[in-house]
């Protein structure tokens, strides 16, 4: 069973509007009913005319609160479960997880101590 590229997708789109069965392009095109289906029971939102077409962005659970959250950040607090529980006492109904996904990229990156390396005479053992 091949897949549908994108220009077909595009045409049976276009033909399943106009009332098109799916037993033609089944004739047509080679492709199993069952390919062909999942198109035609999506409707409108079976095939994007434009792959570029960004769905519109719906409010997420921690919007409200990120404004709040990176002021303390800025703060210098970084502990993502003193956030949270802040965050909860105003209302936010969403899990840890988000806040701490939110916080990662926030906090600078870590920079390893230096180690600093010395070497003893043979036959003696560093204090």
């Amino acid at each position: 069973m091949r897949q549908i590229g994108r220009s077909e997708q595009m045409a049976l789109y276009d033909e399943l509007k106009r009332g098109k069965s799916i037993s033609p392009w089944h004739r047509e095109t080679g492709y199993d009913r069952q390919t062909i289906r999942p198109g035609k029971q999506a409707g409108d939102a079976g095939f994007r005319a434009d792959p570029s077409e960004v769905r519109e962005a719906r409010p997420r659970l921690l919007d409200p609160y990120k404004e709040y959250i990176r002021e303390r950040v800025q703060e210098g607090c970084w502990n993502t479960a003193v956030l949270f529980d802040e965050i909860r006492a105003q209302g936010y109904q969403g899990g840890r997880s988000l806040v701490k996904d939110f916080v990662h990229p926030l906090r600078p990156a870590r920079t390893p101590e230096p180690v600093r390396r010395y070497e003893t005479p043979p036959g003696r053992q560093a204090p």
